[in-house]
């Protein structure tokens, strides 16, 4: 599999207005919060991509005396 899956949250979590018994209520506003909670769960992945990023980068950058 290859390309960025990364998006698919806002694909599929907007696509489940359409369902009955919703899990984002009214459909009126379903396609607003839907997109809000995709976007939110993407925000949360990034920022853990960079604080472990971060932290491997600082143990990486340390000298292990020998």
């Amino acid at each position: 599999m290859t390309g960025n899956l990364g998006v698919m949250l806002l694909i599929i979590v907007p696509a489940t207005c359409n369902e009955v018994g919703s899990l984002f209520g009214n459909p009126a506003l379903c396609n607003s919060r839907a997109l809000a909670y995709a976007s939110f769960c993407m925000g949360v992945s990034l920022s853990g991509y960079y604080v472990l990023k971060g932290i491997f980068d600082s143990k990486k950058s340390r000298k292990i005396p020998s």
